[in-house]
């Protein structure tokens, strides 16, 4: 079997790159793969202190940007040279330093994957450039939605048998925090999980929230993530410009997650873009009643709106507003379209897209 190496930025622990990896790397050791990630750097409490496969490439780098990424592609190179196998990038950074390393090495198989929407989230020009000229080196592009890899054929040019989409893989829920609806009146939680940043448009939820609340509703919106630093001040000014802040509250990140989702009536995803939407993902794994934003990309592929969550125009907070109290209003729908979000993540269990990641190792195992 031909040894394999994911490579991303770094290992932070709590990154859905990061979650993405260890569960690609999960299924084909246990396949019989020798799978090591590798990282460009590596965090002092980051996985490679915990897991002896995790493994930065330069874990001494020189100091000066020019000096680092020489230091860091020269190392890339060598461990190609002597291992050979399949490498696979996990960013657009990570793809670009594989076509580079691999320059004139035989015996490889490079991959490629993209977790973002890349039109969402464009690169510098330079970056944009080399992603034109040097991802048509590679073998394979996974991307983690349709609508990505449509993207690098229409766009791009990329040839359609070089495109592959593999979501990500789901961790199997916990039947012990599985969401049940509230049996008492209450006013609500809704929950908003990921890190503090722009993309994730928590700013909407506050907007969310408000609308709610001059509409008679008030439920306690709970944000979960990195919550401190300049972005949670923002989130605190502008609750308190929207006058919602005594029913705001931000929790630190959870990993694991599944004891949150007994604790909320709701998830709501206001991301203004997405790769492929872990947590939201997640909390239908868990039967969690979803409002999410139409956002490019996963979320539609995700949804069915009406029948496993619902689905909103990107950035119409009325609508928003107005699921959100649907479902505080009516838990039993809550519980029918949680039943049916439940259903529909078992696609992205470990054994079903295990098989797709098992299915591309094959194929470039047999060229």
């Amino acid at each position: 079997m031909l040894p394999v190496d994911l490579l991303i930025f770094d290992d932070y622990r709590g990154g859905g790159v990061q979650r993405s990896a260890m569960a690609a790397r999960k299924v084909l050791a246990e396949s019989g793969h020798e799978c090591t990630i590798l990282t460009f750097r590596a965090h002092s409490e980051g996985l490679g202190s915990d897991h002896s496969f995790v493994r930065c490439l330069v874990p001494n780098p020189p100091s000066g940007r020019i000096a680092y990424w020489f230091a860091t592609l020269r190392a890339l190179r060598a461990r190609m040279k002597a291992r050979g196998g399949v490498f696979a990038g996990f960013n657009v950074t990570a793809n670009l330093a594989i076509s580079i390393a691999s320059a004139g090495v035989r015996n490889l198989r490079l991959v490629g994957s993209e977790r973002v929407f890349p039109p969402a989230e464009p690169p510098a020009r330079l970056v944009s450039a080399l992603r034109r000229l040097l991802y048509r080196r590679l073998d394979i592009i996974v991307s983690q939605t349709e609508r990505t890899r449509d993207w690098f054929h229409d766009v791009i040019g990329i040839r359609r048998e070089k495109l592959v989409v593999i979501p990500n893989i789901l961790r199997s829920p916990q039947r012990e925090f599985m969401w049940r609806p509230r049996e008492t009146a209450s006013p609500g939680v809704i929950a908003c999980v990921g890190r503090f940043v722009p993309q994730k448009g928590f700013d909407y939820a506050l907007e969310i929230l408000a609308d709610c609340v001059a509409h008679g509703c008030s439920p306690q919106l709970l944000f979960v993530g990195d919550a401190e630093g300049e972005s949670r001040i923002r989130l605190e000014r502008r609750a308190e410009e929207l006058g919602v802040p005594g029913i705001v509250e931000f929790r630190s990140r959870m990993d694991p997650l599944a004891p949150l989702w007994p604790s909320v009536d709701m998830l709501l995803f206001p991301s203004r873009f997405e790769g492929f939407p872990n947590v939201l993902a997640e909390a239908m794994s868990y039967g969690v009643p979803v409002v999410s934003f139409d956002c490019p990309t996963g979320p539609a592929e995700l949804i069915e709106d009406g029948v496993n969550g619902f689905l909103v125009p990107l950035g119409d907070i009325q609508q928003a507003a107005d699921r959100v109290r649907q479902l505080i209003a009516n838990p039993e729908l809550g519980a029918k379209l949680g039943k049916a979000a439940a259903e529909t993540a078992e696609r992205y269990s470990e054994d079903s897209v295990g098989k797709l990641w098992r299915s591309l190792v094959r194929q470039l195992e047999s060229h």
